[in-house]
């Protein structure tokens, strides 16, 4: 996408020093505990066979609630990510903020694609916290920017790209995310990046 303006490479800027910013705050403050070797698989949708297996072995009816909810929204975040999957986001967020994004079915994600703040992201995505009125929704995505080791811990601090995605009568939006709640939702055009994802 081309930049024109000094305004606009300085709100770039801006822009790729808060995901600097966020990606530092979250391997700070935000560790996550992960076993050895799955904090990659840990950024690939996930599919739902196995929560119907639980729920066939679960014996209390607690526990059957409990993966019941689990199980509905695993299959909502998976409707969604069926959607948005080697697609591009072209638009703005409701701040004016310049949006270009392209989610690929291969895990990458590519920021702001052939302009000088290109960012593609290799290490996987994932929909999360999808809330469905209708064909209406929301969701968050986190993209994985970066996975540490913590000491000889066997566990990592992981770094990501997150946002949100929302479908409002046929629209698409795209904005940030504020543990799992969409804010700042602006209109955004989604066209098939199929061609753009086999070249990344």
């Amino acid at each position: 996408m081309a930049i024109e303006g000094t305004g606009e490479a300085v709100r770039r800027g801006t822009r790729l020093i808060g995901v600097l910013l966020l990606a530092i705050a979250v391997a700070v403050t935000g560790l996550i505990a992960l076993e050895p070797g799955r904090a990659q698989a840990k950024f690939k949708q996930q599919g739902c066979a196995k929560i119907k297996k639980k729920m066939k072995q679960a014996k209390s009816k607690e526990k059957k609630q409990r993966l019941k909810r689990k199980l509905k929204q695993c299959k909502a975040n998976l409707k969604v990510y069926n959607q948005v999957r080697n697609s591009r986001f072209v638009g703005a967020r409701s701040d004016g903020e310049p949006v270009d994004l392209i989610f690929c079915a291969n895990g990458k994600v590519a920021d702001d694609l052939g302009s000088p703040f290109e960012s593609i992201y290799r290490k996987g995505w994932r929909i999360t916290d999808a809330k469905f009125r209708g064909k209406n929704f929301t969701a968050a995505y986190d993209a994985l920017i970066s996975k540490s080791p913590i000491g000889n811990t066997g566990s990592f601090a992981i770094g990501t790209r997150s946002g949100s995605l929302a479908k409002k009568n046929g629209k698409w939006q795209s904005g940030s995310d504020s543990f799992g709640e969409p804010t700042l939702l602006g209109d955004v055009k989604e066209t098939n990046a199929r061609k753009e994802c086999r070249k990344l």
